[in-house]
């Protein structure tokens, strides 16, 4: 079950499109009835319901049947499933698979730096259960998933950088912010073989927003010791940490492009395979937030090219799309069951430094990947609204 997410959570190859989850839920459906369904809270799916029937009559859009449907299928049912069949399971389970797949990466990555026109070569292989958008839309004429490693080619992420299973290196760093942030809840922070894996391979993502968002984290985690050797440590460890991190060219100068491109209103029209301009996550998330002060309750399943007074761009930013599909309303409560999983999944109680600490790093992680209609998101949100998981943490951790 936990593998069979992983696969659609990648977003890599045909077996993630909507076909295959609606299959899935097909095959799923007996599993569950046998384990017996668990009761949740659903206004998340009445809130999406109203969403979508509000933007329809307010901007006189057509009714999308389909594509609602597939949301339905893709960002509500196929979560519940497999919480539902694995339940508390799922993510200890969750984290060793994304722990083992990165040891994998770091056995064939450096293997691909070394032999590139080989796994060029496997493109002829593994083409076809590759997601055609990557020919598409972005360029790779090379790339191939093997559903436990994707290759690159040099046309758009450039071949130095680990996407591991995922379709990018910055969701792969994704993946390890979450999975990090689930051993440090259940197990605490130990420098161990899963401390040292998920470090290198983040290291080797070269992603700006997973190296600030692990250091978020590690100092989170020494800030809720609360002694005075942990926080002289903490000290230490940014004044020599982050200034070194400001001088590489992919995170201050990053850092820096974001905010000239932001000054400026900088708008790439020719990097987007779109057939729309490109925006930086900021500027992206500027031009939404713009649509949400005019209209705050949300755009549901349909973007700005559906309608006529908007802007036709394209862009990158998890949150900004959460608030601009959810509206206000949702996605404060989005936000907040966000936080609750934190504290759901952890199986002791911990300090709320290290809550804030991980609550941020994980935000930081969906600010910069295309969160809103990846799956993971929705099995967060879904797992402290479930009722399995909020009696084992009433239980057995005292809250309320």
């Amino acid at each position: 079950m936990v593998i069979l997410s992983i696969v659609v959570i990648s977003s890599a190859s045909i077996f993630s499109n909507k076909f295959y989850i609606l299959a899935y839920n097909i095959v799923l459906l007996p599993i569950l009835f046998n384990r017996g369904f668990l009761k949740v809270k659903f206004y998340l799916p009445i809130i999406w319901l109203l969403v979508n029937i509000l933007v329809i009559y307010s901007f006189s859009l057509n009714v999308e049947y389909l594509r609602f449907s597939t949301s339905i299928i893709t960002l509500f049912l196929f979560p519940y499933f497999i919480l539902a069949i694995c339940r508390e399971s799922y993510w200890v389970l969750f984290e060793k698979t994304v722990f083992y797949l990165s040891v994998v990466s770091l056995i064939i990555f450096p293997l691909n730096i070394l032999f590139p026109g080989f796994f060029d070569y496997l493109f002829t292989f593994f083409r076809g259960i590759t997601d055609d958008k990557f020919y598409m839309f972005f360029g790779q004429e090379t790339y191939w998933t093997s559903l436990i490693y994707v290759h690159m080619d040099d046309t758009y992420y450039g071949l130095f950088r680990n996407a591991g299973f995922m379709w990018e290196p910055g969701a792969f760093a994704w993946m390890i912010i979450l999975a990090l942030s689930i051993r440090i809840l259940r197990n605490g922070i130990k420098f161990d073989k899963f401390l040292v894996v998920y470090t290198i391979a983040l290291l080797t993502t070269l992603s700006t927003s997973g190296y600030i968002a692990i250091l978020v984290l590690f100092s989170g985690a020494i800030a809720s010791k609360q002694k005075f050797s942990y926080l002289f440590t903490l000290i230490l460890l940014l004044i020599i940490v982050v200034p070194y991190l400001y001088e590489v060219d992919f995170v201050g100068g990053e850092i820096n492009a974001y905010v000239e491109s932001y000054e400026e209103d900088f708008t790439d029209f020719t990097s987007s395979g779109f057939g729309a301009a490109k925006l930086d996550r900021f500027l992206f998330a500027k031009y939404q937030l713009i649509e949400v002060l005019k209209y705050p309750f949300g755009f549901g399943i349909y973007k700005p090219s559906d309608i006529d007074s908007m802007w036709n761009f394209v862009g990158v930013n998890g949150l900004s799309d959460l608030l601009f599909m959810w509206g206000v309303v949702g996605f404060i409560l989005i936000i907040y069951s966000l936080w609750r999983f934190f504290k759901v999944v952890s199986n002791k109680r911990h300090s709320n430094m290290l809550y804030l600490a991980l609550f941020i790093g994980n935000l930081m992680m969906i600010f910069s990947n295309p969160a809103a209609t990846n799956p993971i998101v929705y099995f967060m949100i879904f797992t402290p609204l479930m009722e399995f998981f909020q009696k084992r943490n009433n239980i057995n951790i005292g809250y309320k």
